[in-house]
């Protein structure tokens, strides 16, 4: 379990970047009412340079979804707005309407049931960020968030927490769960699958786990300059505990098989595999175009930062092809082969002796025979 749990860093980070931008960077006027073209463009401040990065950095995790997997996605997001609708999602929240809270929004005027329904309104709008599908959507989501929850932050936190020490915060979160999982899987490499086969509860109960490890280990020590975070939920009646804890109840309400977790998990895994054809870093984005009559093109996986191809991921997995007349694989992994027709067809891995293919795929291989 140990081991696991540190495979599921990356993702860690992801959950991390997404929970807390909204509730401090946005929510507190830093990204301006402009279209996602003029947030991201080349003249902007440090803070949108940033901002620029970590939505690339997630984003760039959807193009390892399989169409199954942003189904799942989909379906999360559809669930949540019927749950705000219908109201089932007020038993997972109520945690967050501390007496400390209440009294916060009291103080500007505001009853106990209208706070409720702006820390509601909050976390719908940051699901639209979480399910984002393209990056100016997911820019969009949070110049909104901005927008519409501004007051909702200054309310519950004040003014004094600056974007720059959020980002700090993330960065050196992130650097110490880097520095944990590139230690651990020296240890044992083959951990990177450990998770492929496992139930969305069990990546569930894992990633929420690592992820309060990671928050606790950055911001608890008593000369961190991050523990700001710790005493501004403290004032509320919050923690990370408690945060963790409602997100987990949110997926009950509308993700309640965890497949949506798991989606998000898988993408992170197939994040760290890197596959080189011929020498040449291949992509999820670009598909491989071959001639017809190309034969074994060496194919080798590594894991990201640990090693160069020595464990021979791709021997311990089983490949096939959507379509032999384009293109063809080796059984041990090794090579690829342009077959005679011409078109395009998927080259998949997946784990030895997995029933489940698509769910528990593990590469995906783009190949465009000419």
């Amino acid at each position: 379990m140990k081991k696991t749990k540190k495979v599921l860093a990356s993702l860690a980070i992801a959950s991390m970047a997404i929970t807390m931008i909204p509730f401090n960077a946005f929510a507190a006027g830093v990204v301006p009412t402009k279209t996602s073209a003029q947030i991201v463009s080349k003249g902007g401040s440090s803070q949108t340079v940033k901002l620029k990065k970590i939505v690339t950095e997630f984003m760039s995790l959807r193009g390892y979804l399989n169409p199954s997997e942003k189904d799942s996605l989909n379906e999360a997001k559809s669930n949540f707005l019927t749950a705000v609708q219908d109201g089932t999602l007020n038993g997972a929240t109520d945690g967050l309407l501390t007496d400390q809270v209440v009294a916060k929004f009291q103080a500007k005027g505001i009853t106990k049931a209208d706070a409720n329904v702006a820390i509601i309104k909050s976390l719908q709008d940051f699901q639209a960020i979480l399910y984002a599908s393209d990056d100016a959507t997911m820019v969009s989501a949070l110049v909104k968030f901005k927008t519409e929850n501004g007051r909702t932050f200054r309310t519950l936190f004040g003014d004094d927490l600056n974007v720059e020490l959020l980002f700090d915060y993330m960065k050196a979160t992130q650097d110490e769960l880097q520095k944990e999982i590139k230690t651990e899987i020296k240890k044992n490499p083959y951990a990177l699958f450990a998770l492929v086969g496992g139930s969305g509860t069990e990546i569930e109960d894992i990633s929420v786990e690592w992820l309060k490890t990671a928050l606790h280990n950055v911001s608890d020590r008593a000369n961190s300059k991050y523990n700001i975070f710790n005493q501004k939920f403290a004032d509320i009646g919050w923690n990370i505990d408690l945060l963790l804890d409602t997100q987990r109840q949110v997926g009950v309400v509308i993700d309640p098989s965890n497949v949506a977790k798991k989606a998000l998990a898988m993408s992170v895994i197939r994040s760290q595999i890197q596959c080189r054809i011929n020498g040449t870093m291949s992509d999820p984005f670009t598909p491989l175009t071959l001639k017809k009559g190309d034969n074994k093109l060496k194919l080798d996986l590594s894991i990201k930062g640990i090693d160069t191809g020595a464990y021979k991921i791709a021997g311990l997995l089983a490949w096939k092809t959507d379509n032999s007349a384009i293109a063809t694989v080796a059984g041990d992994g090794s090579s690829i082969n342009a077959g005679t027709t011409k078109g395009t067809t998927f080259i998949t891995a997946y784990r030895m002796n997995d029933s489940q293919v698509e769910t528990n795929e593990l590469i995906r291989i783009t190949v465009a025979v000419k």
